[in-house]
């Protein structure tokens, strides 16, 4: 490893040792999206949820905040099987 800390330019995450960091979020962000269905809402990193479902999106924002990722405005909609404008979800109660 060339670094021992890495980072991304635009954002500032820290990715830990490696050859090199991101320039642009979208460099290191494109597996990391949140996922909405009847379950609730998760967010989902290279294939695997980092939390448990989550009943509102501000809930599940609150993991995005703190594991500090800058997301797509895209959102995996699991009912209908497909990525989808995060803005056009609507929750249901």
């Amino acid at each position: 490893m060339k670094f021992q800390n890495t980072f991304c330019s635009q954002c500032g995450e820290e990715f830990g040792p490696g050859d090199h960091g991101y320039s642009h979020c979208r460099h290191h962000n494109v597996k990391t999206h949140l996922s909405y269905s009847q379950n609730g809402w998760s967010l989902i990193h290279q294939g695997s949820p980092l939390c448990d479902y989550k009943k509102t999106k501000a809930e599940v924002m609150e993991v995005v905040k703190f594991y500090k990722i800058t997301l797509p405005d895209c959102t995996w909609n699991g009912d209908r099987g497909e990525f989808v404008i995060t803005e056009t979800i609507e929750e249901t109660p």
